[in-house]
């Protein structure tokens, strides 16, 4: 992802069949002008490879967003499955908030003071309204059925993702999931359907045995508890070595 700021073009890098090609978007003061179409293919997500499928249809559907339906064969007498993916959000999806942001100027602080006192459901449709969550459907008898909205994780490595879906209604030998979100807001690396019975499994939580920064200053008041203090990193280069004990 490189980024000219002097002249107002943006260039990000894909891969197709192995071989790099470089597309570029050109920005203007009130709209965005794409110059070329690009897609990607969609069976890189049959691999963890880093090349991923981006959302990056020009045919947007009528709500706006782009989508991904994935087809699994369903094993016999199988009613429960968990959806496996490899995901980030993208560097574009960072961008665009940034320059929604600086549409403000002057008046952003006025703006972020007063979103403090705005509703978490209002906050959560709004992001909704925009596409940001990652919609997860599964397709029943009814049509699609919403499973569940994925949170924004960040555009800086990749997160593995388990979602359990109950398909119980669903007759066919064929289970479609449906992936939804803004025009390349999110990276999809892998996708998979696991539909072996779930473990039993039990749960220990540790206490950090050890927690220090880049100059050796302990944090563990800050990391043991739930409270009101919180391990602060306000400068770039700052450090936390975290150590539990096995």
């Amino acid at each position: 992802y490189v980024a000219n700021e002097s002249t107002q073009t943006f260039e990000i890098l894909i891969y197709e069949d192995d071989n790099s090609t470089t597309k570029t978007l050109k920005i203007d003061n009130q709209n965005i002008n794409i110059t070329h179409k690009f897609e990607i293919d969609q069976n890189s997500i049959l691999f963890k490879d880093n090349i991923p499928y981006m959302f990056n249809n020009m045919e947007s559907d009528e709500n706006g967003l782009n989508h991904l339906i994935l087809d699994f064969d369903k094993p016999k007498e199988v009613s429960y499955g968990k959806l496996v993916l490899t995901a980030k959000n993208s560097y574009w999806l960072d961008f665009m908030y940034g320059k929604f942001n600086e549409k403000f100027g002057t008046y952003f602080d006025e703006f972020q003071r007063k979103q403090e006192s705005v509703s978490a459901k209002k906050s959560n449709q709004w992001m909704l309204d925009q596409g940001i969550p990652l919609g997860v459907y599964v397709k029943t008898p009814d049509g699609w059925k919403l499973v569940e909205y994925v949170n924004v994780v960040g555009p800086l490595s990749n997160r593995d993702i388990v979602i359990p879906i109950n398909f119980d209604t669903v007759n066919s030998n064929t289970i479609q999931i449906k992936l939804e979100c803004g025009f390349m807001f999110w990276e999809i690396d892998y996708a998979a359907m696991d539909f072996s019975e779930n473990n039993s499994i039990e749960v220990t939580y540790l206490s950090p045995s050890k927690a220090f920064d880049e100059q050796g200053r302990d944090l563990k008041l800050q990391l043991t508890a739930t409270d009101n203090l919180y391990l602060e990193q306000p400068t770039i280069g700052n450090i936390a070595t975290i150590e539990f004990e096995a």
